[in-house]
């Protein structure tokens, strides 16, 4: 906005001397617009939102005296056809001050989608991504390194909010599985039932327990689709 400082940015005493009625006003955002200002509601539909929208000025500064007459000026370079209602509605001059908000950190937790018993392994399929204010600090869960498995503390309701647990996201196995081992030869394909001997990442080998008895090292290719 190539507007001369002099015209807008004057001092308060100055404004005082010309008995010229300042009101304060706190904004969060740098472009200052009409509606943040003061209120178009005099103005019929759709007029009164278009009034709203015209843009003042960019506060650069923590503070700025928009005067009566950079006002009006503003409003009549942008819509002419406002320039008598502005002339009997804008009465006063603007001392502005500029208080951006803190941005607020981006935060990550988990929403469980299932119930989940005391003791269970958590498994990703039971838990969606959710955006939180803050992480819980209550303590859901307890790493089990011998079982390379992260199990409940405490019972876990559907929709509970929690931290992120170590693993999440990522296809595991866990000892108990039931799994199907599927092995081609040509146009022969054969699958046997097993269960897991241990636990396991996808594309990691993994003991498991055919149904009739063999044990066998095999990998693991994740769950079935």
């Amino acid at each position: 906005m190539a507007i001369a400082a002099a015209n807008m940015l004057l001092s308060l005493a100055a404004l005082a001397a010309e008995e010229i009625p300042v009101h304060r006003i706190e904004v969060a955002h740098s472009l200052v617009r009409l509606g943040d200002l003061m209120e178009t509601s005099s103005l019929p539909q759709p007029m009164r939102d278009r009034a709203a929208r015209i843009e003042i000025v960019r506060v650069h500064a923590a503070s700025l005296i928009v005067t009566r007459s950079f006002l009006l000026q503003r409003i009549r370079s942008q819509a002419p056809q406002l320039a008598e209602w502005s002339e009997n509605h804008v009465r006063r001059s603007f001392a502005v001050s500029y208080r951006p908000l803190a941005p607020r950190a981006h935060v990550t937790c988990l929403r469980a989608l299932n119930d989940v018993e005391e003791g269970d392994v958590l498994r990703s399929e039971d838990f969606a991504l959710s955006d939180c204010e803050k992480v819980p600090q209550e303590r859901f869960f307890r790493y089990r390194p011998a079982e390379r498995a992260v199990r409940s503390r405490r019972p876990i309701l559907a929709g509970t909010i929690l931290p992120r647990f170590a693993g999440y996201g990522v296809v595991h196995a866990y000892a108990g599985d039931r799994m199907t081992l599927i092995a081609s030869v040509g146009h022969v394909r054969i699958e046997r039932q097993a269960h897991a001997l241990q636990s396991a990442r996808q594309d990691e080998r993994i003991f498991v327990r055919t149904d009739d008895g063999d044990v066998l090292s095999v990998p693991y290719a994740g769950a079935a689709q």
